[in-house]
């Protein structure tokens, strides 16, 4: 998600500071935002739910399969084979957000598949979660794209 890495990208990025500018906060009064964060910039992703209006309210993390075994790439200090989404949560006073909760593990187990591509898991998750409200995936990549989602993003080219 953040370009300040030394990892090597094949689209175009932004910058911490250009999506801690992302007006997020406007998109929604109240419901959830799921953050995926690089490891070693967790911080950035807190100052982001932060700054959008939510609080930090837990972490979904996805160990990443390659072939039934642990996939292995490239972190700062170690090796990773999982990938951390943060989960903001935001709702003003008398207000409600309609959920069904305890309805998956934090944990979730799927193969890795195309570049930024992420587990299916996850959107069914979300769908059964908060089933009829309305999604927004930003960063959106072609291989990405839902049904009943607004997705804004990219393609891969």
């Amino acid at each position: 998600m953040f370009s300040n890495n030394n990892f090597k990208m094949d689209y175009n990025t932004m910058s911490n500071q250009e999506i801690l500018g992302i007006r997020v906060d406007l998109l929604s009064t109240k419901g959830f935002c799921f953050l995926w964060v690089l490891n070693g910039l967790m911080e950035v992703g807190f100052q982001c739910l932060n700054k959008w209006g939510y609080e930090y309210v837990d972490s979904i993390t996805w160990i990443k399969t390659k072939n039934g075994k642990l996939q292995v790439a490239a972190g700062f200090y170690f090796l990773h084979s999982s990938e951390t989404c943060l989960v903001g949560y935001k709702c003003a006073k008398n207000q409600t957000v309609t959920l069904n909760t305890k309805i998956s593990n934090n944990i979730l187990i799927e193969e890795v598949r195309k570049k930024s591509q992420k587990p299916e898991c996850l959107y069914t998750l979300i769908d059964e979660m908060m089933p009829g409200s309305n999604k927004i995936e930003l960063f959106a990549r072609d291989n990405n794209l839902r049904p009943d989602w607004l997705s804004l993003g990219n393609q891969l080219g």
